[in-house]
């Protein structure tokens, strides 16, 4: 109990149960009225567009409310969009989603297995993450560099403001709010990716093998597993005299049938083959925040953007590409260069596509969702800040990361 609740905040946790069911509530509503999906995908794809809007909408109250109310106002804001966005005469909610309790139940378990995983694992930018979620708690929204309070943080907060609604609402110490955090969207995730699979093949299957390249893509250290004994005979020769940081043995063969050893460990020991020089497979990259927002995002604009109901639809991926904004900027810029570059595409191409108005609604979405990056808070923001600064010649207003970063000539 230590570990996770603030002394005489024991039974806080409660309070989470009607937090999130606000959350839960008003993006069921928003699935059901700001896009037409499939019975199956509402309930989850609508408490992840709960999440994204919500994290929007702490971002933007945070700045003028009060901590202990702003958390539960953003909770009733989600809501309360999703009852304006129903059009008169349609039904609140649809009775037939109820039969996707089975996919609920499947993200309850995983969310209590992933959050076991991640308790007392200090790794990836932990050291950043317990002192930010502290701050935000406390009303520190946007957050200012916990190493020098005169400047605001130039970091991808997005998640860690989740967290910090979490710590604060339930009573929760910053570490064991990032750890049940991580959990649960890290499962919102992997079951979201399962109906995205489902939807590309028209198959259940499709939706399992897309969720096992979800959970398994990236840092392919474990493939080694798979080679010929023979190769690996000679791979392990190559490398017996090699260091393995984070294994006991030096031996390649042994250290990738090893537990990863590493203080704090989770109670169930990551495999060291899961662990990677540059990037980690999901299951262990679920461990840092930012990495599960982004794939949030873009699982959710391959089952949000066909799907799209007019302005309502618009205005809804606006807040979920800004929240991505918020929390994985290098990824939403990607993201954002790719659709606007296939919208001019789209447009230029002279053959009949059925699909030529959702781009566009989408590139609007991602462009007004860039503008308002520029202004929220966030890494984004604070570039922008050293660009103005370094073309006016002004002194540098964000942290150590970004100070040196502006636009000279030559180069």
């Amino acid at each position: 109990m230590l570990y996770w609740f603030r002394e005489g905040q024991e039974l806080a946790w409660l309070l989470l149960i009607p937090f999130l069911s606000l959350i839960f509530a008003g993006g069921w509503l928003i699935a059901t009225h700001g896009f037409r999906l499939k019975s199956r995908e509402r309930w989850i794809v609508g408490f992840s567009i709960g999440v994204m809007v919500f994290i929007f909408l702490i971002n933007i109250l945070g700045r003028w409310i009060d901590p202990s109310l702003v958390f539960w106002i953003g909770a009733i804001g989600v809501l309360v969009i999703g009852i304006v966005l129903r059009q008169k005469g349609e039904p609140w909610l649809r009775r037939e989603d109820l039969r996707a309790w089975r996919l609920v139940i499947v993200w309850v378990i995983l969310a209590f297995v992933l959050a076991w995983m991640a308790s007392g694992l200090e790794i990836f930018d932990d050291r950043k993450n317990s002192s930010l979620i502290s701050l935000m708690a406390a009303g520190d929204i946007p957050p200012h560099f916990y190493m020098n309070a005169d400047l605001l943080h130039a970091y991808h907060y997005g998640f860690q403001l989740f967290a910090s609604s979490v710590m604060s609402i339930g009573g929760l110490l910053p570490w064991s709010a990032f750890d049940v955090v991580k959990g649960g969207l890290a499962a919102l995730t992997i079951v979201l990716s399962y109906l995205v699979g489902w939807r590309i093949t028209h198959k259940q299957v499709g939706g399992l093998v897309f969720t096992f390249l979800l959970v398994f893509a990236s840092g392919s250290r474990y493939l080694l597993s798979f080679w010929p004994q023979i190769a690996l005979i000679w791979a392990n020769e190559a490398f017996s005299n090699s260091v393995l940081t984070g294994a006991v043995s030096r031996n390649l063969m042994e250290a990738l049938a090893g537990p990863w050893f590493i203080g704090g460990g989770p109670p169930l020991a990551i495999p060291y083959s899961f662990v990677n020089g540059i990037l980690q497979p999901y299951i262990l990259g679920l461990q840092a925040g930012p990495g599960t927002l982004m794939r949030l995002a873009l699982l959710l604009a391959i089952l949000l953007l066909p799907r799209q109901r007019g302005w309502r639809g618009m205005a809804i991926l606006i807040a979920v590409f800004t929240a991505f904004a918020l929390g994985a900027e290098a990824a939403f810029a990607v993201f954002a260069i790719g659709i606007v570059l296939v919208t001019l595409i789209a447009r230029a191409w002279r053959g009949q596509l059925e699909w030529r108005n959702q781009l566009l609604m989408a590139a609007g979405a991602i462009l007004v969702a860039g503008v308002i990056a520029l202004f929220q808070g966030g890494t984004i923001t604070e570039l922008g800040r050293m660009l103005v600064a370094s073309l006016t010649d002004a002194s540098p207003v964000a942290n150590l990361g970004v100070s040196d970063f502006g636009i000279r000539w030559p180069p």
